[in-house]
């Protein structure tokens, strides 16, 4: 779906031709943080600072310190209605429901990564399968050296 130096996106179909799920997978600056703590508030307030469009209702969000294959990471779960969800045949409601890490690159403590994958779909499907499938995907992630 999109490749830059900076972004790689890859998505597939759902159940339904309107349903989604998507892999993303982005670099960001980070400012010089002096510990986990101040990554953690950092990764906290970019993530509250999303513009309130009222497109969305979040109905769970749940961020914690983690690690992730030799990464500081920020592992964040949220699940969302997204009122005005855009399909061939105009807008309707749907789930948006994302697990993600944010992290800081072992090799280079400036430079964030930001690893998620979401899936968009309706309230008339099941999507239990999200957390073991991105837990594959987290679990081979690699950090290599810039």
């Amino acid at each position: 779906m999109l490749a830059t130096g900076y972004q790689y996106t890859i998505g597939s179909k759902g159940s339904n031709t309107h349903e989604t799920t998507i892999i993303n997978v982005s670099t960001f600056k980070l400012p010089d943080l002096k510990s986990d703590v101040e990554f953690l508030d950092y990764i906290l307030k970019s993530r509250a600072a999303t513009p309130v469009t009222g497109r969305f209702d979040n109905m769970k969000n749940s961020e914690s310190l983690v690690p992730l294959n030799g990464a500081t990471c920020v592992k964040y779960s949220s699940l969302s209605v997204d009122k005005s969800a855009k399909t061939a045949e105009g807008n309707t409601t749907m789930f948006l429901e994302s697990i993600g890490y944010n992290c800081q690159h072992p090799n280079n403590k400036s430079v964030g990564v930001n690893i998620e994958y979401s899936s968009r779909y309706f309230s008339a499907t099941d999507e239990s399968q999200l957390e073991s499938k991105s837990a594959e995907l987290f679990s081979s992630v690699k950090f290599k050296e810039f």
